[in-house]
């Protein structure tokens, strides 16, 4: 009886071993299958992560290619002509597009009590001049054509900007009851392209 229960005892302690054993193995690998599944995990968020940055980069890349813009505004001038109160002032913009540079100047002028003024009443012309002084572009003059709030002139433009400096200074109009009454905008301030 006794060597029955040292077979047993021999038995049971080589299955208990084996099922250790076996039990040890399995979280092991359970625990390497972990770490593999979080190290896939990991280099997946780093691809993620430099995918992302790669096209941040170059989107922001593209995008200061693309348009690169600087705009300035002259000071408001403010006259009265035929009962209406107006303000004028000119706007310069300057950039690169496509690779191109360019300079835009703009004239505009509103009625400061924001009430609306007959169609053909606001007249402006775009003026561009270069930083000497020289005037490189301007627009004919444009008239509201429906009763409106404020005007814009269309734009005076130089492309490619060539100049080291541009500045905008229009020419606004005012409807008098015989004719317009003109007023030459501030000068805006120089922007390089």
């Amino acid at each position: 009886m006794v060597i029955i229960m040292e077979i047993r005892d021999v038995f049971m302690r080589k299955v208990i071993y084996k099922r250790i054993n076996y039990c040890f193995h399995n979280i092991l690998l359970k625990e390497k299958g972990e770490k593999m599944r979080n190290l896939k995990k990991s280099v997946k968020n780093i691809s993620i992560i430099l995918c992302a940055l790669v096209f941040g980069f170059s989107l922001t890349t593209f995008t200061a290619t693309a348009f690169a813009a600087g705009t300035a505004k002259s000071d408001e001038e403010p006259y009265t002509v035929h009962g209406y109160s107006y303000k004028n002032y000119s706007t310069i913009s300057v950039g690169v597009v496509s690779g191109q540079k360019f300079a835009n100047a703009q004239s505009s002028a509103y009625n400061t009590v924001s009430t609306t003024v007959p169609a053909g009443y606001i007249a402006s012309k775009g003026r561009l001049y270069n930083s000497a002084g020289s005037l490189v572009s301007e627009t004919t003059y444009s008239t509201n054509s429906n009763a409106v709030v404020s005007h814009a002139s269309a734009v005076a433009s130089h492309r490619p900007a060539t100049y080291d400096g541009y500045y905008s200074q229009g020419i606004t109009g005012a409807f008098n009851g015989n004719g317009y009454t003109y007023y030459t905008t501030y000068r805006s301030p120089t922007l390089n392209p």
